[in-house]
């Protein structure tokens, strides 16, 4: 008993005493790291990473005061700077790198330069006027037959970037401008994969030379949204003129008009885009509606040039409303059905979910009309004959369309009295004794509706018809037998007398119009022989 006795204490007195060492160890090391971290500093820690975080806080800072001056450019603001967030992460980075051997600096230092020194072309005064060249037609396919200059242009680029690898540094300002030059010499030779590797180097050296928010950028941007309009990419495109908008709303001393192009090719991309395939849908309502939202900010921010040098989208804004105009909008009725009979009688918002035709809209009559009386207000100030009878035809049409045919009528009526101070053989005076199919706006770039692809295939039927003096067709004249292709003609048959002209206008009054020939549009269905015509896809 007493050996049993001994055993047991013994072995309970060596967990104790093991207990109490591994106490003692764990006091000892809490003891030593909280001395070293006590002796440590933590900005040394975090100097590097805090120091950019605080440059992307001023960044944020200032779209947010660019969005309280202008506040119906938010949704534009918020998206740009979405993608200021993304494109410039990597070069932030870079940053860090650089600065990492350096002694320890300020975040301010770090802070990409908000003002930079600009080319004596770029900054021009508001009143200046400006000629805005076009852009180039980029080639979507690599040219085979290529003239002599280019060929040695591009060899000569890519040699001088060859050289300048060897001798310059990897983040040099030389290596940027020459991956500027080799990928504009790529792109006009329809090398538009290379030219876009060429122009996304570019664009990550010159923010490390210039400075994220660098003006500077632009000509690459302008370069890489060119390519994506080329290859049809609109999403990328979009992404890029935000770009290039909020960076000119951050250099308020850029007044100049060069992103005034590319941004309008965008819109008009978009609008046709739309009449690809003019459905209801969430996805052709977002694109009318950037596209409205582009041509808006074109006339607000460009809106103080001449008519003369720069004319404005009066035309594209108002052919966005008109095609808004036939789509209904989209609320949420899922309370509607659970309100009295009368409340439901009083609401607006029991509109089905799906985006529905509809024959016209009074929020886009009203929108409409007003950006053509700006239009209007402006050529009457400026005194320019030929933009006020535009002007009075854009906003006769715009409430013709919608119906409201009498006060049509007295702006056509407008139009034709300043019409008698121009030449009797100018070609608005000459075009006012015929009618017009609408719509049949005034464009800031020339579109031809009849040539644009379509998600069907689609021909021209050419029909003899006569219009009334309120541009409804009132004749056809044109019989399916006496022609070559009797089911395409009977279909463009009942489809011009769907089309609204704008009548005639003969002595200041609307008159009818006994005969006219109109070419209209018909889908080419499985089977049909086209004979005489070409088929538009």
């Amino acid at each position: 008993m007493t050996f049993f006795y001994l055993c047991h204490r013994q072995i309970f007195g060596r967990v104790i005493k093991n207990s109490l060492l591994v106490l003692l160890l764990s006091c000892s090391l809490s003891l030593y790291f909280s001395a070293a971290l006590a002796q440590s500093d933590p900005k040394d820690e975090a100097s590097t990473g805090w120091e950019v975080s605080d440059a992307s806080t001023s960044e944020l800072e200032i779209a947010d005061q660019s969005e309280q001056a202008e506040a119906t450019d938010q949704s534009l603001e918020q998206q740009a700077q979405a993608v200021l967030e993304s494109d410039s992460g990597e070069e932030k980075k870079q940053l860090v790198e650089l600065k990492k051997s350096e002694p320890k600096t300020d975040a301010a230092e770090i802070t990409p330069k908000q003002s930079v020194t600009l080319d004596s072309q770029q900054l021009r005064p508001v009143d200046t006027v400006v000629e805005v060249a076009p852009i180039p037609d980029i080639p979507t396919r690599p040219v085979l037959d290529i003239d002599e200059d280019l060929r040695r242009q591009l060899e000569s680029q890519f040699q001088t970037l060859q050289a300048l690898r060897d001798t310059e540094d990897a983040f040099s300002e030389k290596m940027g401008e020459t991956f500027f030059s080799y990928g504009d010499a790529l792109q006009r030779a329809g090398r538009l994969e290379e030219a876009q590797d060429m122009f996304v180097q570019a664009l990550h050296l010159n923010k490390i030379n210039n400075g994220v928010n660098s003006i500077s950028q632009r000509p690459i941007i302008r370069s890489l949204a060119g390519i994506e309009l080329a290859k049809g990419d609109l999403e990328s495109a979009d992404q890029y003129v935000r770009r290039m908008i909020w960076l000119e709303k951050q250099q308020s001393a850029v007044r100049d008009t060069y992103s005034f192009d590319i941004i309008l090719l965008l819109a008009n991309k978009m609008l046709d885009q739309y009449l690809y395939r003019p459905v209801a849908g969430e996805s052709n309502l977002f694109l009318l509606n950037s596209a409205s939202n582009y041509f808006r900010y074109l006339i607000r921010r460009y809106g103080d040039q001449p008519l003369d040098s720069l004319f404005m989208p009066y035309g594209e804004l108002a052919y966005a409303q008109h095609l808004k105009g036939k789509l209904a909008a989209r609320v949420d009725n899922s309370a509607f059905f659970d309100a009295s009979r009368s409340q439901r009688a009083r609401d607006f918002g029991g509109f089905d979910r799906r985006a529905q035709p509809q024959r016209r809209s009074p929020l886009s009559i009203d929108t409409g009309e007003r950006d053509m009386r700006d239009y209007l207000m402006k050529a009457r100030r400026s005194g320019n004959t030929v933009h006020i009878v535009q002007a009075l035809l854009n906003v006769g049409d715009i409430n013709h369309l919608f119906g409201r045919s009498q006060l049509a009528r007295n702006f056509y009526r407008q139009a034709w009295l300043e019409s008698q101070n121009l030449d009797e053989n100018h070609e608005l005076v000459k075009g006012m004794s015929r009618p017009h199919k609408l719509p049949s706006f005034f464009y800031a770039l020339d579109r031809n509706e009849d040539e644009l692809a379509t998600y069907v295939p689609k021909t021209s039927i050419p029909l003899e018809i006569s219009v009334s003096d309120y541009g409804e067709v009132k004749t056809v004249f044109t019989e399916p037998d006496t022609t070559d292709n009797p089911k395409l003609t009977s279909r463009a048959r009942r489809a011009v007398k769907r089309i609204l002209f704008r009548p005639a206008i003969v002595g200041g009054e609307p008159v009818g119009t006994d005969l006219h020939t109109e070419y209209v549009r018909v889908t080419v269905r499985k089977g049909d022989k086209i004979v005489s015509s070409s088929t538009e896809n």
